[in-house]
């Protein structure tokens, strides 16, 4: 029994896919209880899922005892023998910088950090110690503010690279963890102090919501989050189809067939209209409830010529039955002639493709995005990097056959504004990489490969990396 949150812990895991047996996993451990047994639990199954770990602590600079947590946790890993990577910003300066909240801050400043170290440790994943008790104070949260569906999941088991393995667990269950294994934490004050609305949730709504109306309550929203999030799936595919019946790119504008639009849903509309301002390039957050309703009566109206502006970027006009919808920032074009022999070649935004002979490797699959092999014989001279364009076509490796590269990107949530900003490699015509993202099929090392060439996206080194 001693064991139980541990074996419960690796059978979540497995069950959603968070872990894989012989990864290269970061964990971020602030010194408070919760990540502390997330460090603990993970160093107790690092040997048998033959793990490399990786230990990341944000110093948020709010209070004066931060750096004596930085000082507790890194020797929390000096003794476990796992290497030890901080980083920190004055998230208060920051906050007042750009108009957002203390904890908008320091949620920007520490998931920055984690998205450079998974690039620069190349981290198959980042682990948060977020329990069920989290999980049900958000849903709650997202509540009160008045949510649709899609806030009722709350926190996401995964989402992009960060992973929450004790998702499924009760802030009473790692207590429990911690006294059995005579743990030390961190006592962070701030926790306690209700001027916060998580803490007011966590201090006073929910103990009494399970003392006056249900004692498990916690497990009673984490099962409205679990079915909100199997919905939702349902209804986000749905408007997937959707969009892509309606909706199309020409010549650098996101073209909408209103009549066909104005068919589905008014549940559907809206979830459309996200998908379009994702693709110009803009966060649907930021299409509040009151743009959405002006866009809905303007698209309706269908009046020829009129023209509506979304944001300082985003204009939408009206012509015959479509919608234009169009982003002033314009479109940029690369296009590089680069040789198909080894060297490093420069593109565009600080970054360079390296190609390098090298073996067959053990893995015909790079464990990185920002590296592929490729068969080097199949290559034609010379090479070109250049932009997507919207006629696109390739054989996505492990895919089923020719697929248009536009789909695809619509798959991948790739924003159109984003899109020709991705490196297309390609050679006498067909394409090989779509950089960092998926190699294409022909290229692919085969056992009858004689040569065989690594291909490497990366940026230049800057200044002040951490």
């Amino acid at each position: 029994m001693s064991n139980d949150l541990l074996h419960r812990m690796m059978r979540f895991c497995e069950q959603k896919a968070l872990v894989h047996r012989g990864e290269k996993i970061g964990l971020a451990v602030s010194g408070g209880l919760d990540s502390v047994v997330l460090l603990d639990l993970f160093i107790k199954m690092r040997h048998d899922w033959q793990l490399h770990l990786l230990v990341l602590h944000f110093n948020h600079k709010l209070r004066p005892e931060a750096a004596g947590e930085a000082d507790f946790v890194a020797q929390l890993c000096a003794g476990a023998r796992i290497r030890f990577v901080s980083d920190e910003k004055d998230v208060a300066s920051f906050a007042v910088k750009n108009k957002v909240s203390i904890e908008m801050a320091a949620r920007e400043c520490r998931y920055a950090f984690f998205d450079h170290a998974v690039a620069r440790h190349h981290l198959d994943g980042i682990a948060t110690a977020h329990t069920a008790n989290d999980q049900a104070e958000t849903v709650l949260a997202h509540i009160m503010r008045g949510t649709g569906l899609s806030g009722l999941g709350g926190i996401a088991v995964r989402r992009g690279h960060i992973i929450r393995p004790l998702l499924f667990a009760e802030r009473a269950e790692l207590q429990a963890w911690a006294a059995n294994n005579d743990l030390r934490w961190c006592e962070d004050a701030s926790n306690l102090d209700e001027k916060f609305s998580r803490n007011r949730i966590r201090h006073t709504l929910l103990p009494l919501m399970q003392q006056q109306f249900n004692p498990q309550i916690v497990k009673a929203l984490n099962r409205l989050g679990d079915s909100a999030v199997d919905s939702e799936l349902i209804v986000q595919q749905a408007a997937l189809d959707a969009y892509r019946e309606c909706v199309r790119a020409v010549d650098g504008k996101i073209v909408l067939d209103i009549d066909r639009f104005l068919t589905y849903l008014k549940s559907l509309q809206r979830l459309i209209l996200w998908h379009v301002f994702e693709e110009v390039g803009k966060s649907p957050r930021k299409l509040s409830f009151h743009t959405l309703t002006n866009l809905l009566q303007f698209l309706q109206k269908r009046a020829g010529g009129a023209s509506l502006q979304l944001d300082q970027d985003v204009t939408v006009v009206i012509s015959g039955k479509r919608a234009l919808f169009q982003c002033s920032g314009g479109q940029e074009n690369h296009w590089i002639q680069i040789e198909s022999r080894p060297g490093r070649y420069d593109l565009w935004h600080d970054l360079f493709l390296e190609i390098k002979a090298t073996t067959r490797p053990l893995r015909l699959k790079s464990l990185e995005k920002e590296s592929e092999y490729i068969d080097a014989d199949l290559l034609a001279e010379p090479l070109v990097a250049r932009s997507f364009q919207n006629a696109d076509y390739f054989h996505p490796v492990n895919g089923a056959g020719r697929r248009k590269l536009s789909d695809y990107f619509i798959d991948q949530k790739i924003a159109f504004h984003d899109r020709r900003h991705i490196p297309i490699l390609e050679s006498d015509g067909a394409i090989v990489w779509v950089v960092g993202l998926r190699l294409d099929d022909r290229f692919r090392v085969t056992q009858n490969t004689k040569r065989v060439y690594k291909l490497t996206i990366a940026k230049r080194e800057r200044k002040n990396d951490f």
